[in-house]
């Protein structure tokens, strides 16, 4: 199959985001099929034949001198079109560039599928396009929810205008996707609720493949270390790690012999909360890191921490997928929910309602003690999650419902698909 796979967030640079379409992009090419992926690029625009990388003049991490300006006044001027009823992002102008560039591609590499990987929206109404105007079956990949359990709600609540802009798009891709992809199950549980035809299939982003052993951090010194790779509010504002630094200033004093390393991006407030606890020595902000250098922490790590928002008890993080093949226990602190089974349910974990502070006291008293010992880990259940297994069912899945040859998926069971299997865009 010729494929074009719409994905705003896909390396470089790294990041959360980009792994799930970067895996997605490296499988179907390894099967044998022919997967260009239109991005976005904060320099100069390319065009090869495995990537569209479209310029996006908006580029959010342009905050400094003069660029910092220019990205101010943009930001003001579609909060100012927003008030006024009229639906803008600061993704506007990458979704202009990239509908036109994929239009140029696909007039002479005629794609058999196009998929579209959400967030940000914008991905999605590009793809939208791109298979209305070429004739292609879309398949839609929602990494989080739009309208159920969005990760998007500051922009959604204060302008009315978004809001109802995301439940129409919503509406299109139900009505006109071949397929849907969902990151998490009550996700898809959603979709299928919603009265849409179109098979939706359940797939987690999954961890790759564990890498080589490698040396221990040098700044790994005695006691019992806790990691934290990634970001706690900057990637969802219902994190809040503000009671687990209460629980462990609680904890701190002579003897307490656990430290908290923090690698990746803080925002001022988190900043502010973990400073005091990094004087006493029992947290260590490393700030952000390269994936390689996070990895090794991750393996040489006595404790796991995972922060689940009380607000979107549905979703799994990534970084839970990328916990799971490792050795050190998971402390998770999760609402009820379905990360929280995961962790319960594969015994890698301990699990704690991030808002419960003497729970949050009792696991890392577990931690301390070096308590993992009663957990039953379930390593059959955890190979189910490896990437190449997930990748496996999405070709599968992909090739069902283009009619290109196996079966289609509902809800990660077996289904064969009705005719040809293919559904072309349709308004």
């Amino acid at each position: 199959m010729k494929i074009l796979l719409v994905a705003y967030y896909y390396p470089p640079p790294e990041g959360a985001g980009g792994l799930r379409p970067r895996r997605m992009a490296v499988y179907l090419r390894e099967a044998g099929h022919d997967v260009t992926v239109l991005t976005h690029t904060h320099g100069r625009g390319t065009m090869d034949k495995e990537t569209l990388r479209v310029h996006d003049p908006s580029f959010n991490g342009f905050r400094n001198g003069f660029r910092g300006l220019v990205w101010g006044a943009r930001r003001m001027g579609v909060e100012a079109l927003n008030s006024l009823g009229v639906s803008r992002s600061i993704f506007s102008s990458w979704e202009r560039r990239a509908l036109a560039a994929g239009l140029k591609w696909a007039d002479e590499n005629p794609p058999d599928l196009v998929m579209a990987t959400y967030p940000p929206v914008e991905s999605l109404s590009v793809g939208l396009d791109l298979a209305r105007k070429t004739g292609s079956p879309l398949v839609a990949d929602f990494r989080d929810g739009l309208n159920f359990e969005p990760v998007e709600r500051v922009q959604p609540w204060r302008f009315p205008g978004i809001r109802g802009k995301h439940e129409v798009l919503e509406e299109r891709i139900l009505t006109a996707a071949a397929g849907i992809l969902a990151a998490h199950p009550k996700l898809a549980e959603y979709l299928r609720s919603r009265g849409g035809t179109a098979p939706v299939l359940w797939l987690p982003n999954g961890f790759d493949p564990l890498p080589q052993p490698s040396p221990r951090p040098a700044l790994m010194g005695n006691g019992v270390h806790l990691v934290h790779t990634g970001r706690f509010g900057l990637s969802d504002s219902g994190c809040d790690p503000a009671p687990l630094a209460e629980a462990m200033w609680r904890k701190a004093g002579v003897g307490f012999p656990l430290v908290l390393h923090l690698m990746g991006k803080l925002s001022r407030r988190e900043a502010r909360l973990f400073r005091p606890l990094e004087r006493r020595g029992i947290a260590v902000i490393h700030g952000e890191v390269d994936r390689a250098e996070g990895l090794s922490w991750q393996q040489h790590a006595h404790g796991l921490l995972l922060v689940v928002s009380p607000e979107r008890p549905s979703v799994i993080p990534g970084k839970l997928f990328e916990y799971l093949p490792a050795a050190a226990p998971i402390l998770a602190l999760a609402p009820d929910g379905t990360a929280a089974d995961l962790v319960r349910e594969s015994g890698r974990g301990w699990v704690a309602d991030p808002r419960d502070l003497p729970a949050i006291q009792d696991m890392l008293q577990r931690l301390t003690h070096r308590e993992d010992g009663d957990l039953h880990r379930d390593n059959d259940r955890i190979s189910t999650y490896c990437a190449d297994h997930q990748m496996g069912i999405l070709e599968t899945w992909l090739k069902g419902i283009t009619g290109s040859g196996g079966n289609g998926l509902r809800g990660g069971e077996p289904t064969q698909p009705a005719g040809s299997g293919i559904r072309r865009y349709r308004e």
